[in-house]
């Protein structure tokens, strides 16, 4: 009875020490796997499915969601089963010959048994060959997309690989709007279509290259193709400027062209002068085909100058005018850059080929004040030739006759229409003790340099009372037909005793 105790108790030791094992022993195996393919650019068959092999046991749902096959960035179809352990990917079309494909297995995978492993697999295959495919050399299509094109224009399509010159050319090729044709493989790489008629004009024509095209060794382009030209009229050749050159502002006198020689392209930008008030005219060949809406969008000035393009005269002597809009003006001594875009189109919607640039400068001189006289009516009268002082001239007068007419004379000629101009611009005030401005109420101009003017003197003059004579400067001030102004504002300050 002894013994069997004894036995019994060993039994229970036995049992005891195999379900602690069972509890507290881990098992460390890990995940392994094999892949077809296996090694990095292997060449496989046109339909061989890729697979993953793994093993253990895992749970298939979740293991599936990790598995895709990308060429190009983009999905491929197929279908997924298993075989055992084994994930295989079938794909719904043979893989193209010559694509490289990516085979990616990437994600968290669950054992039968309940352990967790996070895998990332990459294998890039290729199918039938590594040749990369054929390309469509786009550099070397003729004519090149967004072109425009003669109506008898042949397209040439050069590709970087020999091609399947057997093909149909409908399977692969295409164009809009429909239109007849002829091909030839000029050479194996080489595809030019010719027109049976011509082209349609003012048409754009969009064609398509698919990726039924094939090389010889029959792999596809890598992808499809498109383009277009545009088709002008034969008879309406795109905008050409024959010339630019500065003209009379003047309707009356038709804008006289004798102004100014024509505004070169080329040279120095210091080596084309414009007389400063003066319009722009722009000669084109076929200007009757000139869209003026176009012509104003294309035109520009840098520095801007506000104007207005004007169509001018009937054909065949039309020809455009920039005009710069009332109290616009080119500025003394600027350089300027006139552009016409390429952006002008004829009426037939012909676009100019490349954009056309002249350079110029504003050629004259500012205007400049060189005396003034106020005639006393009395000997000696007073001339002042230092101006733009803040200090101010003493001038004697008698009380009874007041200094209301002032001699002033500038450097350059002055017409009578500009002298109606000067006396608008022209203040006598009195600052001390204050009153006016008191407007011109007369002009005599005695000769072309020379202005009387007689100001308004419905006032008492005193003793001790300053006045300032002025004109604004800038070209926002008095401008003369040619151009001149005075570079800063002139001003005069006299003090009465």
């Amino acid at each position: 009875m002894r013994h069997n105790s004894r036995y019994l108790a060993l039994s229970f030791l036995i049992l005891f020490l195999s379900f602690f094992q069972s509890c507290f022993i881990a098992d460390f195996t890990q995940l392994t796997y094999t892949t077809f393919p296996a090694q990095k650019d292997t060449i496989i068959g046109a339909d061989d499915p890729v697979w993953i092999d793994f093993s253990m046991p895992l749970i298939k749902v979740e293991a599936e969601n990790n598995f895709i096959v990308t060429a190009s960035g983009k999905s491929c179809k197929g279908d997924l089963s298993w075989q055992d352990d084994r994930l295989i990917f079938t794909p719904a079309a043979d893989w193209l010959p010559g694509t490289r494909y990516l085979f990616q297995y990437s994600g968290q995978v669950e054992t039968t048994d309940g352990r967790e492993f996070t895998l990332a697999v990459t294998v890039p295959f290729f199918s039938v060959t590594a040749e990369l495919p054929p390309q469509l050399l786009t550099g070397l299509t003729s004519p090149a997309s967004g072109a425009q094109a003669a109506p008898d224009a042949v397209l040439r399509f050069q590709f970087d690989k020999d091609m399947d010159t057997a093909l149909s050319i409908l399977d692969f090729f295409s164009i809009t709007p429909q239109a007849t044709y002829l091909h030839a493989w000029e050479t194996p790489r080489i595809l030019a279509i010719t027109p049976l008629s011509p082209w349609s004009a003012y048409t754009t024509y969009t064609w398509s290259v698919d990726t039924n095209l094939t090389d010889a060794t029959g792999i596809p382009l890598v992808s499809s193709y498109d383009g277009n030209f545009i088709i002008q009229n034969e008879t309406t050749p795109a905008p050409v400027v024959e010339g630019v050159h500065p003209v009379l502002p003047s309707w009356e006198d038709g804008f006289d062209d004798s102004t100014g020689a024509t505004l070169s392209t080329t040279g120095s930008r210091n080596d084309s002068w414009i007389s400063f008030k003066d319009a722009i005219r722009i000669d084109f060949e076929n200007p009757d085909q000139i869209d003026l809406a176009s012509l104003q969008d294309s035109f520009s000035l840098n520095p801007y100058v506000k104007g207005t393009i004007h169509r001018v005269g009937t054909d065949p002597d039309i020809f455009f005018v920039f005009v710069p809009d009332s109290g616009a003006r080119f500025l003394i001594d600027t350089l300027y850059k006139l552009t016409i875009s390429n952006e002008l189109e004829n009426t037939s919607g012909v676009p100019m080929q490349d954009d056309f640039t002249v350079w110029f400068k504003a050629n004259t001189e500012y205007l400049a004040v060189t005396s003034v006289i106020f005639d006393q009516q009395v000997a000696p009268q007073t001339l002042i030739t230092d101006f733009n002082s803040y200090a101010a001239t003493e001038i004697n007068f008698p009380p009874a006759v007041p200094p209301t007419v002032i001699r002033i004379t500038f450097d350059h000629a002055i017409d009578t229409a500009e002298a109606a101009s000067v006396i608008q611009y022209m203040e006598w005030e009195r600052v001390l003790p204050g009153g006016g401005p008191y407007g011109a109420v007369d002009i005599a101009k005695p000769d072309s340099y020379n202005l009387v003017v007689t100001f308004d003197g419905n006032f008492t003059y005193e003793a001790g009372n300053m006045f300032r004579l002025s004109i604004p400067g800038g070209s926002g001030g008095l401008v003369l037909e040619s151009g001149a102004y005075l570079q800063t504002a002139f001003f005069l300050y006299i003090t009465y005793r």
